[in-house]
Order: structure tokens, then C-alpha cells, then sequence
């Protein structure tokens, strides 16, 4: 909570924050009032960005195997020009 909070006040933002525990606990946190902020969500018609943490790791995984088969690359050319 205190992340989404932090989250709030930095970037100027609302945020509503919904969390089932494993045990099923309910928790909850907003920035103004959350039954404004679901409203605005539901009747927001714009197309918008949507990502799970499914998403997010994918993406780090390619950003670093990017980055690894740069360095890899970097290596190599090392080796090839005799400068190591």
C-alpha cells in the first residue's frame, strides 16, 4: 500500500489498488475516492495499455537476452581481432 501511495504523490496520478491474499483476504487502497476511480476505469473508452505479470517478464527476458547476446557479440569480436 504504501508503494501505491508513493506511486500517487510522485507522479501526480489516482490510483486504485485491488489485492486478493492467498487466503482470500481483501485489501484495498486509493488514492482519491475508489468507487470514482472504478466509474472512470469502466467508462474509459480509449484504447490503453493492459499488461499482466506474464507480460512484464517477457519483456525483461528479451531485454536481457538482448543484452546478453550483445555482450556475447562484444566478446566474440574481442577473440576475432586479437585483442584479447
Amino acid at each position: 500500500m504504501k508503494k501505491a501511495y508513493e506511486l500517487s504523490v510522485l507522479c501526480d496520478c489516482e490510483i486504485a489498488l485491488i489485492i486478493f491474499s492467498s487466503s482470500n483476504k481483501l485489501y484495498q487502497y486509493a488514492s482519491t475516492d475508489m468507487d470514482k476511480v472504478l466509474l472512470k476505469y469502466t467508462e474509459y473508452n480509449e484504447p490503453h495499455e493492459s499488461l499482466t505479470n506474464k507480460n512484464i517478464i517477457e519483456v525483461h527476458y528479451v531485454e536481457r537476452q538482448c543484452a546478453g547476446d550483445s555482450i556475447l557479440k562484444a566478446i566474440l569480436g574481442l577473440f576475432g581481432s586479437g585483442r584479447w
